[in-house]
Parts: structure tokens; C-alpha cells; sequence
């Protein structure tokens, strides 16, 4: 932290005011050496401080010197906070839903595009489609549910078809990959999130000895967060005894999603209001996670997560005493990589309160729209 040391001023002028401040880099990190085949928890903090400097001279009209700033600490000097102050730590019960939807997201039985599930929603495309409605915010709305659920996934699916034959020699060398008894190593995205908690526009940076220095101030908090698994071969699946032309059957079954497991996943993804129960509950991940078509058995479950705190501060000239200036601008960044070991304990739903962010919102007021 910053500190002032004030010199008592002499008689008469001129008098010298000395003042310092600290910036620079911290970091710490917390891990386990020597477990080099396991996984272990990890926690790597970095801090970055810059403080401008100011400098300048000011003059009277009789060509005297009235007040010299050489490298004097700017006034406000915030200290970056932890990510954790607005994303908060990871319990117990997260890291069981995480595992969850880590293992959801990386498990090699689920398939590329599940066609049960697109056959199902095709007799829903032209309700979606239709406007219905005679005023305008009803018609916003109507199109943005269409959008949502009618249209984007079509869409999404179509592009995964185009893909098909990339998806299926892939396929294919996974399953040649597994009957040979390696290990799958898996990873899966599971969320990209930027906040902004602080925006002012005339903040105030420094206020005194003749000076006033003025400038946009935010706070940015960002979250970066993915997950990895392995997976391997079950000692008692029969897949080494199967031969090309039934690997080649069996991979053209796991990419479309002709599987008796996928059944059960369409029928959920089908049934009214499903998307909402999801929102409270990892009952779609509990799903796609049990998906063993091909008997796999997975291990050395992670999830990650990388987060920032960053503070954009800059003083603006134009409502700033002109005549000092800085030598630089503000640097604070807090930046937290942390690893969590993670396995899914209880093994049903739980509830849970979700995050209600801007897509969720946005589905939440068409919906209220149309309702009304």
C-alpha cells in the first residue's frame, strides 16, 4: 500500500511535500510436487500494480515557479481485487455438478449430431417459425423463440452434417484408439464470462497541491472455465473382438445417436419444459454423462477455471489541470488459475440455483411477452 510522508514547510516558501508508493508484480502459487501421475489441486495468484507518476511545472505570470511535480505518486492508488470477490469460491456440491457436466461434455459415447432428437423437434419447426400475434413486441418475441429454438439448432445440427465424414473417421480412430487400451484424454469448454461491476465517469484520481486529475474508471471481471476427463476401455466390453465393418457400424450408431441410451437423452431434450428443469437441475448432464453404449470407464476427472479482475483507469486531459503530466497510465490486474480435482459423489440430480445471465434473461422476458 501506498503511504504519504509530509515535511513540515519551512518559514516562507518554497516548501517540498515527498511522497511514495509501492507497485510491481506478486505472485504465489500452491501445488503438490512428486505426484506426477495424479492430479492435484492447483492455485496460482498474480498481482500487477502500476501507479502513474506525475510531472510538470506551473508558472505565475511574473515567470516564477509556483508548484513542480518530479515523479510525485498519483493520489488514488486502488488495489486490484481477487476474482473470487465476484465469482465466488467452488464448494463441494459445485464441484459434484461440474463433474457431472465435465463428464456430460467429454464423453466419447455421446453422439455428433442426435438425429431421434432432430426428428422429434422437426414437427415443432413450424409453430416456431409462424409469427403469431398482433403486436410488435409479441412478434420480437415470438422471433427470438424461434431463433433460439427453432432455427439456431437447426442450423447447428446442419453444419455438425456437413462435418459428418471429418466426424466419423474420427470416430472411427477413437474407438481403434480404445480397443488398443489407451487412455482418452478429453476436454470440454464450460464457460466464458465477462462482468462489469464499476463504471464512473468522472472518477476522481487526484485532488490536491493545485492539481485535479479526473478520468473513466471500471472494473472488468472475467472467467474463463473448462474441464478434462480420461476415459478408457471397460475390461469386459467386448469391443476387441470386433472387427472393421462392425467398428464402422458401431461409429456410424455413436455419431447419429442410434443408441438405446440416446433414446432416453431424445425423449428428455423432447418433453415440455425440459430446457427449464435443466436451468435447476443437471438432469441432461446426469443423461449424457451415463451414456456407456460403448462400456467405458472414466478417471482423473479436472475442472478449471481462469479468472481476472482487471481496472481500466485513465485520466482524461480534458477536465484535467493541463499542466502535469503522467508518466504513464494505471496498471491493475489480478489474475487467479486455479485446478480442482472433481468427482461426480452424489449420483442423482440436485437442485440448484441458476445463474441468470443476459441469454437466460432474454428467454425469460419473450416468454413473459407472449404470456401476457
Amino acid at each position: 500500500m501506498s503511504t504519504y510522508d509530509t515535511v513540515p514547510p519551512l518559514t516562507d516558501p518554497p516548501f517540498t511535500i515527498n511522497g511514495n508508493c509501492t507497485h510491481g508484480v506478486e505472485e504465489d502459487c500452491t501445488d503438490i510436487v512428486g505426484n506426477v501421475t495424479g492430479v492435484n489441486p492447483f492455485t496460482k495468484r498474480t498481482r500487477i500494480t502500476h501507479y502513474p507518476l506525475l510531472n510538470g511545472q506551473l508558472y505565475t505570470s511574473d515567470g516564477i515557479l509556483a508548484h513542480e511535480f518530479v515523479g510525485f505518486p498519483i493520489g488514488d492508488k486502488p488495489i486490484p481485487f481477487d476474482p473470487t470477490a465476484h465469482w465466488g469460491g467452488v464448494t463441494a456440491l459445485d464441484l459434484n455438478n461440474l463433474a457431472w457436466a465435465i463428464l456430460a461434455g467429454t464423453n466419447p459415447n455421446v453422439p455428433h449430431v442426435s438425429v431421434p432428437t432432430v426428428i422429434g423437434e422437426l414437427k415443432d419447426l413450424p409453430s416456431l417459425i409462424k409469427v403469431r400475434g398482433d403486436g410488435f413486441l409479441k412478434k420480437v418475441a415470438q422471433g427470438h423463440l424461434s431463433w433460439r429454438w427453432g432455427l439456431k439448432p437447426m442450423l447447428s445440427d446442419l453444419r455438425k452434417l456437413c462435418n459428418f465424414a471429418r466426424a466419423f473417421d474420427q470416430r472411427l480412430m477413437e474407438l481403434y484408439s480404445l480397443r488398443d487400451g489407451r487412455v482418452m484424454r478429453r476436454r470440454c469448454h464450460l464457460d466464458n464470462s465477462t462482468v462489469r461491476t464499476v463504471n464512473e465517469t468522472n472518477h476522481w484520481f487526484h485532488s490536491g497541491y493545485g492539481v485535479l486529475l479526473q478520468g473513466p474508471f471500471q472494473r472488468w471481471y472475467t472467467k474463463k472455465s473448462w474441464g478434462t476427463a480420461q476415459w478408457k476401455l471397460n475390461p469386459n466390453s467386448q469391443l476387441p473382438q470386433l472387427g472393421y465393418d462392425k467398428l464402422k457400424n458401431l461409429a456410424n450408431r455413436l455419431n447419429y445417436g442410434f443408441t438405446s441410451h440416446e433414446a432416453l437423452a431424445a425423449a428428455w431434450e423432447l418433453a415440455p419444459w425440459s430446457w427449464l428443469v435443466d436451468w435447476f437441475s443437471n438432469i441432461g448432464d446426469v443423461i449424457a454423462a451415463t451414456n456407456n453404449s460403448v462400456e467405458l470407464n472414466w478417471q482423473k476427472i479436472c475442472y478449471m477455471r481462469h479468472m481476472t479482475q482487471v481496472t481500466d483507469a485513465k485520466v482524461n486531459r480534458a477536465i484535467s489541470t493541463p499542466w502535469v503530466n503522467l508518466d504513464s497510465d494505471y496498471v491493475l490486474r489480478y489474475e487467479r488459475k486455479e485446478r480442482y480435482p472433481c468427482a461426480p459423489v452424489l449420483p442423482f440430480p440436485f437442485p440448484m440455483l441458476p445463474i441468470i445471465d443476459g441469454g437466460k434473461m432474454s428467454i425469460l422476458a419473450s416468454l413473459a411477452v407472449l404470456r401476457r
